[in-house]
């Protein structure tokens, strides 16, 4: 009775065919076909024992199916004039009304099931295999377009990958050339303004050095002009005198002369012995200013500030207590214990000048900036003060010729009435 009703909706078989070993409702089939076709599927799926059914396969229905399924209805109802019916009935009933009957489980069973038709089984089987040789060449050629088109696949999944592999290497070196390029240009910009900053630096040099070379020219000039940048004089030891014009500092005494240089070297011939031990002990160099004047006294200082000297006890005095404190552009020593010295900071200080040496001279000491002193016997003086004034008096006749040259500027006048010897240093005006 379960094999007369259909497999999916369980009610009695009305239009039946046969396929896959048993009996369908029609509409059952054709649904089954129609939801495979639509999903692209060859097969369609037995609904109890899940094996594969072609969808090129058409169940054809017959009447004499319809006669057996309403003999088990009848006798399912209960007519007692029906016989039992059973699987091996229902075979015996189809054999004797010409229907073919195939109940095999086997896969080719399966994929080549026959409908129930009409005719000799000879040719069922002959129509079946000709439709299985169709369906297996179309499996063959199926399963070989999708081996083609797999291997089309790969082939383009690797061209693919090949460009893509291609291109990241074309953009990786095109990254690195531009990051070559950049770097290239960066040096160029750097080494260019390199080149730019140390022309500009040499410029900068250059002018600063032309800064300080005109300034080291004015401050020379200025100097030469405050000190003189000529001179005259006349020794008593006159061998081997150096060009005095070229010097920063002149002191004579008992004949002979200093003379330092501006790089502080000192050269000296016929001095007292105790100036000349001084400046040996120095090995005549780094000396700034000398000061000679009689009975051994002379005061010395080097281009460090230190000093040395020896002169009257009031003089001493003075240079132990301000000497560090003011230090001392000026020294000139007279005779009778007489001295004058300036201190760098423009201050003053003098002993026996006022008594010595006139109202004139102490007048202009009171009262005017000094610049240059020479201090000698009888009253000889000469003191070189404010911006270009001069006073003088008892000088010899070599000196008085050069006070009274109207186109120089008198700067330094020294004596050694002694030993008749002087020194005049002047500038032209």
């Amino acid at each position: 009775e379960s094999e007369l009703k259909d497999p999916v909706t369980m009610d009695w078989i009305n239009d039946a065919c046969y396929i896959g070993g048993r009996l369908w409702e029609v509409s059952t089939v054709d649904t089954l076909r129609k939801q495979a076709i639509s999903k692209g599927d060859p097969y369609w799926s037995h609904p109890l024992n899940r094996s594969l059914i072609p969808c090129s396969l058409k169940p054809i229905p017959s009447s004499a199916v319809k006669a057996l399924i309403e003999k088990c209805k009848s006798h399912s109802l209960g007519d007692k004039n029906a016989a039992a019916l059973n699987l091996d009935d229902v075979r015996r009933m189809a054999s004797s009304q010409g229907l073919m009957y195939t109940n095999s489980t086997t896969r080719e069973s399966h994929l080549n099931s026959t409908t129930v038709s009409h005719g000799p089984v000879s040719d069922e089987e002959t129509a079946l295999s000709q439709q299985i040789n169709i369906l297996e060449q179309q499996l063959t050629e199926y399963r070989a377009q999708m081996s083609s088109l797999k291997t089309a696949r790969e082939e383009e999944e690797r061209r693919k990958a090949a460009e893509a592999e291609e291109a990241r290497q074309k953009e990786e070196q095109r990254k690195k050339a531009a990051e070559a390029e950049e770097a290239r240009r960066k040096e160029e910009q750097r080494k260019k303004a390199e080149k730019a900053r140390k022309k500009a630096e040499k410029i900068l040099q250059l002018l600063e050095d032309e800064r300080q070379r005109r300034k080291a020219a004015a401050a020379e000039k200025k100097r030469q002009e405050k000190r003189g940048n000529d001179c005259d004089w006349w020794l008593f030891y006159h061998d081997d005198i150096p060009d005095m014009c070229d010097t920063s500092c002149v002191a004579i005494g008992e004949g002979g002369y200093v003379a330092v240089s501006d790089s502080g070297v000192s050269t000296y011939h016929g001095i007292p012995s105790n100036v000349q031990n001084y400046l040996d002990r120095q090995h005549n160099r780094n000396i700034a200013f000398v000061a000679i004047g009689p009975e051994d006294q002379y005061f010395v200082r080097k281009t460090n500030g230190k000093c040395a000297y020896n002169g009257p006890a009031s003089f001493e005095e003075a240079m132990d207590d301000y000497y560090h404190s003011k230090g001392v552009s000026v020294v000139t020593f007279g005779p009778w214990g007489i001295w004058y010295v300036k201190y760098e900071d423009g201050s003053e200080d003098w002993r026996g000048i006022d008594e010595n040496y006139g109202q004139r001279l102490s007048s202009i000491l009171s009262t005017c900036p000094i610049r240059n002193l020479f201090l000698g016997d009888n009253g000889i003086y000469f003191v070189a003060y404010n911006e270009s004034k001069i006073s003088h008096r008892g000088m010899p006749t070599g000196v008085a010729r050069k006070l009274s040259d109207s186109s120089i500027s008198v700067k330094q006048v020294l004596l050694d009435e002694e030993n008749n010897s002087w020194f005049v240093r002047f500038s032209d005006k």
